[in-house]
């Protein structure tokens, strides 16, 4: 068990932490934090003869820690001046009246009265829309444009939606991983939320066979989740460590399988390598954050996509890697690229 435990200082001793935020570029991170609730609002209809306008408004994006309420659906308008009446034709003026003679006074024929104009009825607006978008935007829907085509007067009809969540995948599907990664980079959290809904794959996971053991790989992933809330670094390993139950010391791990024997001393030996493996990678994926967190601060995202893939790639070589020595090698690569990645931004940060 010694080799096991030289691992585990390396991977201590390598990876000084710092603040994070985990967005997930690499796919596995926690859900974005959100403070609001997200609202899409069609156009207001025209204005009433009551002096309303209205429209309709959808929930783009239902954060769990807000409730942002619905925007208005109507609102008071000036309403239109009233249809200016044609002025009526004075009354003819009397005629005299016709001297009496032999002849019979013939009445005049009565005028037939007018017949009724067709009076127009409705009882709704009508709204026409575009289509919606083939493609998705950065916040995880479908938009189109609406607008009023037939105002009934005696109606006040919402406007239809202009928004709708993304039905697909518009990451996760991308046949190169630096794609995925740049990909997921310029989503919003909303988007982020979104594209999690469909889809939750961690690179590290997707590479394995659909099976038991993907299924394994995306749980130990969920269960890190809520360390990424914690800023503080120590207690964010910490949160690791204790989900992964690894105590303090790697070598006390590795005591307590030598009082075993047989097969229940090989289970133990390989559950305890098995944990050290993990919190190697979980430092890997955490230096991934720490470089989506510096795109805040001015990093080129080209490098910083570029340092994730390299990450990624290192992380799944780790897994393939059969010698000590060539995990020893993949880490101190993956602590190069880290300092690299920080002297090329450096420059840029604020």
């Amino acid at each position: 068990m010694q080799m096991k435990f030289n691992v585990g200082l390396i991977a201590a001793a390598m990876l000084a932490a710092g603040p994070v935020f985990a967005i997930g570029s690499g796919g596995g991170g926690s859900v974005p934090s959100c403070s609001e609730d997200s609202w899409s609002c069609g156009e207001w209809s025209q204005c009433s003869s009551a002096g309303q306008r209205t429209r309709g408004c959808v929930m783009t994006f239902d954060c769990a820690q807000a409730s942002t309420p619905k925007p208005a659906e109507s609102e008071g308008c000036e309403p239109p001046a009233p249809a200016v009446q044609p002025e009526s034709e004075p009354a003819p003026a009397p005629q005299p009246t016709p001297t009496p003679t032999s002849q019979p006074t013939q009445k005049p024929a009565p005028k037939p009265a007018p017949a009724p104009r067709p009076t127009s009825v409705c009882s709704a607006d009508t709204w026409k829309c575009d289509g919606w978008t083939p493609t998705c935007d950065a916040n995880g829907n479908h938009t189109r444009s609406c607008a009023i085509a037939a105002d009934c007067p005696t109606a006040e009809t919402p406007g239809p939606a202009i928004a709708k969540p993304c039905e697909r995948l518009q990451c996760g599907d991308k046949a190169a991983l630096a794609d995925r990664i740049s990909c997921r980079l310029n989503l919003t959290p909303a988007g982020q939320i979104r594209e999690y809904a469909l889809q939750y794959l961690p690179e590290e996971c997707r590479v394995i066979p659909v099976g038991p053991g993907r299924t394994q790989c995306v749980a130990r992933y969920k269960s890190f989740q809520p360390c990424w809330d914690e800023r503080d670094p120590r207690v964010r390993q910490n949160c690791a460590a204790e989900i992964l139950q690894i105590g303090p010391s790697v070598a006390d791990e590795a005591r307590r399988c030598q009082g075993r024997q047989g097969k229940d001393r090989a289970a133990c030996a390989q559950a305890v390598k098995d944990k050290v493996y993990t919190m190697i990678k979980f430092r890997f994926y955490d230096l991934e954050e720490r470089a989506e967190e510096l795109l805040e601060r001015g990093a080129n995202q080209e490098a910083v996509t570029a340092f994730i893939t390299a990450v990624e790639t290192k992380k799944q070589e780790f897994n393939n890697a059969t010698a000590t020595d060539d995990r020893r090698r993949l880490i101190l690569e993956v602590r190069l690229a880290w300092k690299d990645f920080l002297k090329a931004v450096g420059p840029d940060l604020r």
